[in-house]
């Protein structure tokens, strides 16, 4: 009897030990950098920071940099990436442009440009969807990092052409050269003299 009860702990301890559980992959976590590594993080679901200021037809971009962390090794591989934009905001360089499958520990950088097509004020949610592959167990996941982000496009400041105190371009076929207009006033207070000096029976 006691023989069978030391056999039974010794198979029960060799079956807690090889239990794979403890060894199961996690999901990656996305830290969100702003630059190349070196710029503030972002929170998934939070804000960003703005792009800067910018005119109609000047387009602007932001690098932004994802890290994958695990809350404990082995981590799941990132096996496909990709970002959407708003409108008023194009994804020029993809997730997964950097390349695939992405392992945790590695950083991919991807770009995004506020077109800058028309004025206005443009912000809207980012998202990017990525698919997982474990080894321990075998299987496959998604996830998703959202962020907001906002453009400000100024419309472009233009300088009339006609006005008051405005003079026109030399060569202009619709104006006057501001030499002829000086010789007309030049000549109108000639005349003005001389008829002055004339005597009075000879003026018309």
């Amino acid at each position: 009897m006691r023989k069978f009860i030391g056999v039974a702990a010794l198979v029960a301890s060799f079956v807690l030990v090889a239990s794979p559980a403890a060894n199961a992959d996690t999901p990656p976590v996305l830290i969100l950098h702003i630059g190349n590594g070196l710029g503030p993080t972002i929170a998934d679901g939070a804000a960003a920071p703005a792009f800067a200021t910018t005119t109609v037809g000047t387009p602007v971009e932001i690098e932004y940099m994802f890290d994958t962390v695990g809350t404990s090794p082995p981590v799941e591989v990132i096996t496909a990436a990709d970002a959407t934009a708003p409108a008023g905001f194009t994804v020029t360089q993809d997730v997964d442009a950097q390349g695939l499958p992405w392992p945790a520990g590695a950083t991919r950088s991807w770009i995004l440009r506020c077109d800058a097509a028309l004025a206005g004020t443009y912000a809207g949610t980012v998202t990017v969807n990525y698919s997982t592959e474990s080894v321990s167990p075998p299987g496959t996941g998604t996830g998703s990092f959202t962020f907001t982000v906002s453009c400000q496009v100024n419309a472009l400041t233009t300088t009339p052409t006609t006005g008051p105190g405005i003079i026109p371009a030399t060569g202009s076929s619709s104006t006057v050269p501001i030499t002829a207009l000086l010789m007309v006033g030049i000549g109108a207070v000639a005349i003005r003299l001389a008829r002055r000096q004339q005597p009075l029976n000879t003026r018309n």
